[in-house]
């Protein structure tokens, strides 16, 4: 799977689909993890935002690992 990086993320929407985006095409690819933690840890690592705004970062990393509440997640915002 390839990286995804959004260097104005603001508040993370992009991120979020791109995370969408990604976790629909691993559901069909034979060789992505099939427990869901583990994708997600996956999915995570490859996406990246940054943005020049301290609040704006503190957003988009909510958002992001809000796609699945309860799998402890530290989203790449810089």
């Amino acid at each position: 799977m390839r990286k995804f990086l959004d260097p104005a993320c603001g508040s993370g929407t992009l991120l979020v689909a791109a995370y969408k985006e990604k976790e629909r095409l691993a559901k069909t690819s034979p060789t992505a993890p099939r427990k869901v933690e583990a994708l997600h840890e996956q999915l995570i690592e490859q996406i990246n935002g940054i943005d020049v705004m301290a609040f704006a970062r503190e957003i988009a990393s909510a958002n992001l690992a809000a796609t699945h509440i309860g799998i402890a997640a530290r989203p790449n915002i810089y």
